[in-house]
C-alpha cells in the first residue's frame, strides 16, 4: 500500500517486538531505524537483503552478513526444491541453525554440507564470502555452471567435495593457494584443462580425485598431475601411485636382472683368464652339471640361453645381448600399457570411488603374487 514510499524515518525510538518483513517491501524507500531498542537484535531477513535503503544493512548485529550469503546461496541453488532445506530462508531464525550449517563460538560458518540433497542452479559467488568456511561438502547433486574463480580465496577450507554433479569450466588457478586443504573431490563432472598442484596435508589414497582418465567427457582429459586418483567417464578409477609404483617396480627389476647377468660376465670372463689348473679344482662340480645334458633339456636345446652354460665367451654374451634386448622390449610394454591412463592400453581400472563414501575401494581380484607371476 506504500509503493511509492521514499523515505522512513523511524530512528531513536523504543518500539517493542520485532521489526516486521514486511518492511522489505518498500525497495524504493530509504528506512532509518538507528537508536531504536529492540530486544531482538536481528531484522528480518528480507529487510536485510531485499532493501537497499535500510541504514542498518551494514551492521553485523542487525544483519549478520553471512546470513545474507547464505541466502543468496539459497536462491541460485534453487533452494525451493532441495530435498531438506530446513529454517533456510526463515526471516528470523540464526543462519547457523539452518540445515547443514555448523558455526564457531563467534557465529561465522565453518561448515556447509549439502551432499544428496537435490541442489540444482549453479554455485553462487556469495560462497567466497564464509571467510571462515573449513568443510565445503556439495557432492551428489545436479549443480551445473563453473566453480567460482574466487574459491582459492577461501583459506581456511580443509575439504571441498564437489564431486558427481554437472560442473563445467576449468578448476581455478588459486586451488594452488589453499594451504590447509586435506580432501578434493572433483570427480563425477566435466571439467577441463590443468588442475593447479597442490600439496594436500595428510595425503592419503583418496585425498585428490578428479577425472583426470579416459576415456573421459572432455578431450583431452582434465591433467592432474598431483591427484592421488583418476577416474572415467565410466566411474572406474585408478590410484596413481599404483601405475607410477608398477612401472618403477618393473624398471627396477629389469635393471637388476640385467646388472646381475653382466657381473655374471664380467666373473666368467675373469674365470677364464684366471689358472686352468685352479679353475678345474674350483668349478669342477660345475663341470660335472654341465655333462648331464638335462639342463639344455630343461632350457630348450635350440633356445639362444644354452649359451648360458657354454665355455665360449662370445656365446654367453649373445645370450646376454639377447635379455637385454628382450627386458628392453618388457620396458616398452610396461610403459604403453601401464605408465598412461589412455583408451590405447590395457591397463585394467581397479579401484571405484563411490557417490556414499569419502574413501575408494579396491575391486581388483588380483593379488601382489598375481601381480609377480
Amino acid at each position: 500500500k506504500l509503493s511509492r514510499l521514499e523515505f522512513l524515518d523511524l530512528s531513536d525510538n523504543m518500539f517493542s517486538g520485532s521489526i516486521q518483513s514486511t518492511l522489505g517491501a518498500l525497495t524504493n524507500a530509504k528506512v532509518l531505524l538507528n537508536g531504536i531498542e529492540y530486544r531482538n537484535l536481528s531484522a528480518p531477513l528480507s529487510v536485510c537483503s531485499d532493501l537497499p535503503g535500510f541504514d542498518l544493512t551494514n551492521d553485523p548485529n542487525w544483519c549478520p552478513p553471512e546470513r545474507n550469503y547464505l541466502k543468496k546461496f539459497y536462491e541460485e541453488a534453487k533452494g525451493q526444491e532441495w530435498t531438506e532445506d530446513s529454517d533456510w530462508g526463515d526471516e528470523f531464525s540464526n543462519h547457523c541453525g539452518w540445515y547443514g550449517v555448523t558455526c564457531n563460538g563467534e557465529g561465522n560458518v565453518i561448515e556447509l554440507s549439502l551432499d544428496n540433497n537435490g541442489l540444482s542452479g549453479r554455485i553462487s559467488d556469495s560462497i567466497i564470502n564464509l571467510t571462515s568456511l573449513e568443510t565445503l561438502d556439495l557432492h551428489d547433486n545436479n549443480l551445473e555452471g563453473s566453480i567460482p574463480n574466487q574459491t582459492g580465496e577461501l583459506l581456511a577450507l580443509s575439504s571441498l567435495r564437489l564431486s558427481y554433479n554437472d560442473i563445467t569450466g576449468t578448476v581455478p588457478n588459486g586451488f594452488a593457494d589453499l594451504s590447509q586443504l586435506k580432501l578434493l573431490h572433483l570427480h563425477g563432472n566435466r571439467l577441463r584443462g590443468d588442475v593447479p598442484t597442490l600439496s594436500l596435508h595428510g595425503r592419503s589414497k583418496s585425498s585428490f580425485i578428479s577425472d583426470c582418465g579416459s576415456p573421459s567427457d572432455v578431450d583431452p582429459p582434465l591433467s592432474c598431475p598431483s591427484c592421488t586418483v583418476c577416474c572415467n567417464i565410466r566411474q572406474e578409477c585408478e590410484t596413481v601411485a599404483s601405475r607410477t609404483d608398477y612401472g618403477v617396480k618393473a624398471a627396477t627389476f629389469t635393471a637388476s636382472v640385467v646388472a646381475i647377468l653382466v657381473a655374471i660376465a664380467m666373473v666368467s670372463r675373469l674365470y677364464r683368464k684366471s689358472n686352468r689348473s685352479n679353475r678345474r679344482q674350483i668349478f669342477k662340480s660345475f663341470r660335472v652339471f654341465r655333462l648331464t645334458g638335462d639342463e639344455y633339456t630343461t632350457i630348450g636345446k635350440d633356445s639362444v640361453y644354452c649359451f648360458f652354460l657354454s665355455n665360449n665367451f662370445t656365446a654367453f654374451l649373445l645370450s646376454v645381448i639377447v635379455l637385454v634386448v628382450q627386458a628392453i622390449c618388457y620396458s616398452f610394454f610396461v610403459e604403453g600399457a601401464s605408465l598412461e591412463f589412455g583408451e590405447d592400453n590395457e591397463w585394467a581400472y581397479s579401484y571405484v570411488c563411490p557417490r556414499n563414501s569419502v574413501e575408494c575401494r579396491l575391486t581388483a581380484e588380483v593379488t601382489s603374487v598375481g601381480w609377480i607371476f
